[in-house]
């Protein structure tokens, strides 16, 4: 079950929500007494990683939440959501009052500096250095992040092919941020924080909406948070949006709503779009 929960293709947005029902359902755990212990929890983990692989960061965390945060898998797991949702300061404090939970020397050494320890992360990292408990990359990038002699340097770091939470936020907080167009979706939450630009906040907004990660109404809400600064691409299918809105304001649709539904249908968004507006749509006419 953990496989296929894990392997299973959803890609029509009913099959996607039909999935997600499935993921965050109240379910009994199994009852094989003959489950070895190293794979107990398999099928709970793999829900909530299905759910992290389709960006639903928060019904993820709610999964996670209700087990707690004491076993240092399910830990790990809360810890990436935190990061990426830019909330490290309550992951931090967890950590930090249960001992054994870090999920690597590098989340512990993040974690005392996030909390003001800044002496205690930089001996942990020139001990941790010393004892090759953390990789020479990993350690290299914690420098740049602890020592203020890198604020004005022009070394720039290297992305890692396979980038986690925290190597993500690492690079946000020494200044050489990462576009999270090429990284899994669950980065573009990063993006729907407040202080992302609104190109960003529009295109994280699509990724997780195709995922059905975010509500169709959110995105609605979204589009309409500032004009379009340009055309084509997600710049036209905002315009488009800000025309509709106002042509359902008037109650008639004639004209804007063929065209926003052939701009979203060219972008694989048609379902996006109903599901946006279909219940403010007034009624047809006799002749329509």
């Amino acid at each position: 079950l953990a496989q296929m929960v894990l392997a299973t293709p959803a890609r029509l947005q009913a099959m996607q929500a039909l999935m997600k029902r499935l993921l965050t359902a109240q379910l009994a755990p199994p009852q094989d007494g003959d489950t070895p212990a190293g794979r107990r929890g398999e099928l709970f983990l793999a829900r909530a990683d299905r759910l992290l692989d389709m960006g639903a960061l928060d019904d993820a965390q709610a999964l996670l939440v209700a087990a707690g945060p004491g076993d240092p898998e399910i830990f790990r797991r809360m810890f990436d959501i935190a990061l990426l949702e830019g909330d490290e300061g309550r992951a931090c404090d967890i950590m930090n009052g249960t001992p054994g939970i870090a999920p690597s020397f590098a989340a512990r050494i993040f974690c005392l500096a996030q909390t003001g320890d800044w002496a205690a992360a930089a001996i942990s990292l020139h001990g941790a250095e010393a004892l090759g408990l953390v990789d020479e990359r990993h350690a290299i990038m914690l420098t740049h992040f602890l020592d203020d002699a890198f604020v004005d340097s022009s070394d720039l770091l290297e992305p890692a092919e396979r980038m986690t939470p925290l190597e993500f936020r690492i690079h946000e907080a020494i200044g050489q941020p990462l576009p999270t167009i090429p990284l899994p979706v669950a980065f573009a939450q990063s993006d729907l924080r407040l202080n992302s630009g609104f190109k960003a906040r529009v295109e994280a907004a699509e990724r997780l909406a195709r995922t059905g990660a975010l509500p169709a109404a959110q995105l609605r809400q979204i589009y309409a948070e500032q004009r379009p600064a340009a055309s084509g691409g997600v710049w036209e299918r905002a315009a488009v949006m800000r025309t509709l809105e106002a042509a359902l304001a008037g109650g008639d649709v004639s004209q804007a709503l063929p065209r926003a539904f052939d701009e979203f249908r060219a972008a694989g968004m048609a379902d996006l779009l109903a599901g946006m507006v279909a219940a403010d749509l007034p009624p047809a006419s006799e002749d329509e």
